[in-house]
């Protein structure tokens, strides 16, 4: 059966969000590999319609989403079912879509492209002395890290330090981040997810480095996610860094 709902929570760099149900009950998980369409990247406000799915590990998230208004024959499984000027009607639809997004596609290639070629000086290290950081702004206690963890928020500027724990392999889907697991002194773990797309890596990283952080918590179950340990090139969002050994990434 298929819901709808609205996307109330979207979160870019990290390629999920949350939907909020139109008749009401709890927000429901949605990854963007769930969309069936997408004509450009979802946006909190976005009107969708979706099924329910359950995961393997008994948890109920969003699939089959698509975005509202388009629930006509193109999007239908049964366009066998559609008279021969349907579905000719249809093709020609599709086939100018296509046209449309590999345009666009191109622009925003194009577009990063040059951004790429005249920024190529943010990314190099910084020392600490030069960090240009709003610190005051950030939580810096271990208290209000576990406060924004068992209030389930997210978007929350944080800064802090801990004890690389674990090391990951790079998250290479969509913008590449680097990733490892931080502990704090309060036995909270953290994921760091440092976008090494728009910053640069933090080299000779090894379990037991200490490192501190700044950037914005996202919440899951296991700690939470700390990301935008870098500069916005939007500006939308508050620079972040990784200090490492002396050396700030950012």
């Amino acid at each position: 059966m298929r819901l709808k709902g609205t996307l109330v929570e979207w979160n870019d760099d990290r390629g999920f969000g949350f939907i909020e149900p139109a008749d009401g009950g709890g927000r429901v998980f949605c990854h963007v590999k769930a969309f069936e369409v997408r004509v450009r990247r979802p946006m909190a406000g976005d009107r969708l319609t979706y099924e329910l799915s359950k995961g393997s590990d008994g948890r109920t998230s969003a699939a089959r989403v698509r975005p509202m208004g388009l629930e006509d024959a193109r999007y239908q499984s049964n366009v066998g079912t559609q008279s021969k000027s349907e579905r000719a009607r249809v093709g020609g639809s599709s086939a100018r879509s296509i046209w449309k997004l590999g345009v666009a596609v191109l622009l925003c290639v194009a577009v990063a492209g040059y951004y790429a070629y005249t920024h190529q000086s943010q990314f190099s290290p910084t020392s600490n002395e030069t960090a240009d950081v709003a610190e005051s702004a950030r939580p810096r206690s271990d208290d209000e890290l576990r406060q924004a963890f068992d209030q389930h928020r997210s978007n929350v500027p944080v800064h802090g330090s801990g004890v690389v724990e674990r090391i990951l392999s790079d998250d290479s889907e969509g913008s590449r981040h680097q990733r490892f697991i931080v502990r704090l002194s309060s036995r909270q773990t953290l994921l760091i997810a440092h976008n090494i797309d728009l910053a640069p890596r933090v080299p000779s990283l090894a379990v037991g480095d200490r490192i501190e952080f700044s950037g914005e918590y996202e919440w899951n179950d296991q700690g939470g996610v700390v990301h935008w340990t870098h500069r916005d090139p939007n500006g939308r969002h508050e620079r972040g860094w990784i200090k490492h050994n002396g050396t700030t990434y950012q």
